[in-house]
Formats: C-alpha cells, structure tokens, sequence
C-alpha cells in the first residue's frame, strides 16, 4: 500500500469519481429503461378527520319489497289509422318478459269491452290480446293481476271519429300461457 501523501491525497478524488460514475451509470439506465418518462406518483398524506365520516342510509328496497312491486313496461302500439297510440302495463305477477304491437287487421274485430286472447304458435308462452276502440283512443293501461292471467285494460273516453280500429298487444310471459285461463275485458273511464 502507497502512504506517500501524494498517494493519500487522490484518494478521495478517487471515491468522488467513482460516485460520479455510478450516478451517471444510474441516470443512463434509467432514462433507456423509461423510468424518468413515467410522471411523478404523489402520494397523499392522511390528516386526522374530526369527526368520523357516516355513511348515509340506505334507500334501496329490499328484496321482498321490490318483489311486491309490480314490473312496469310502456308500448308503442301499431295503429292503421287515427293518432299514436300508447299502453302503459302494469304487472303485478312479475311473468311478463316483454311486450311488442302488431299492426292489425282493418276495422274492429272484437265485442266492446271484450279482449281476444290467442297464444302464438310459435311461442306457447307468448299470448296475443286483441281489442277495438277508436282511432281516438291513443292512452291506454294494462294491468296483469298477481295470478298472472286476469288482465283489465282501461282506456278514457274519447270523442272524435266512430270508425272503429283493432289495437293487438304480444305479451310473452316466463312460462307458456293456459289460454282459457285468461280472463281480460276493456274499460272505457271517464265520460
């Protein structure tokens, strides 16, 4: 070992260049690695809170009371003739799946105050419900009882044209349909 002062005065260069280079060394590798690319990560620092937070209560239904609400859908209905009409259907059995329109055949079919039931060939679980009105019936409101299988349209009175004009509804239930348990009639409120 050299302990000339010479010796022991570059000793401490030395320790400063070999520092240099391992920052230098540091630097290179972390800018091809990408790493002065990335953005700064701030980490924010928690402060004591003087009251705890609560959280709010919950408004949410439970499960039963949202089961006892009845499913709600509203339809375009298909008309030939007069103004667009609506149905807005209530179901309290929570069966129904869907509800669509058809457009229906010219004129009036069925009995006033009569609903026509069919099940779809296609689909025995779909039933179709056919009823006459007047090209001024555009509101109209279907409610599905919880058995599933009583239904009752009602419609306001309207005054305008006589002609009268079918309105077919398709509802297609979770589960095929026993037509002749079906009962269904029109109301017609108001004066």
């Amino acid at each position: 070992m050299d302990t000339t002062p010479r010796a022991a005065a570059s000793r401490p260069l030395l320790l400063v260049a070999v520092i240099g280079l391992l920052i230098a060394a540091s630097f290179a590798a972390a800018s091809v690695g990408g790493l002065l690319d990335r953005p700064a990560v701030v980490v924010p620092i928690a402060t004591a809170s003087p009251t705890p937070s609560v959280a709010p209560p919950s408004i949410e239904p439970s499960a039963s009371a949202a089961a006892s609400m009845p499913a709600v859908f509203d339809v375009d209905l298909v008309e030939n003739v007069g103004a667009n009409a609506s149905i807005h259907i209530i179901d309290g059995s929570h069966t129904v799946v869907s509800a669509t329109s058809r457009a229906p055949a010219d004129g009036g079919s069925v009995p006033e105050g009569a609903v026509a039931t069919a099940v779809l060939a296609a689909d025995p679980s779909s039933i179709v419900l056919t009823w006459t009105g007047s090209p001024c019936d555009t509101v109209h409101t279907l409610t599905i009882a919880p058995d599933g299988r009583t239904m009752s349209i009602e419609r306001p009175a309207c005054s305008g044209d006589s002609v009268p004009v079918d309105h077919v509804l398709v509802l297609k239930f979770k589960t095929p349909v026993p037509l002749d348990a079906v009962q269904a009639t029109v109301h017609t409120v108001g004066s």
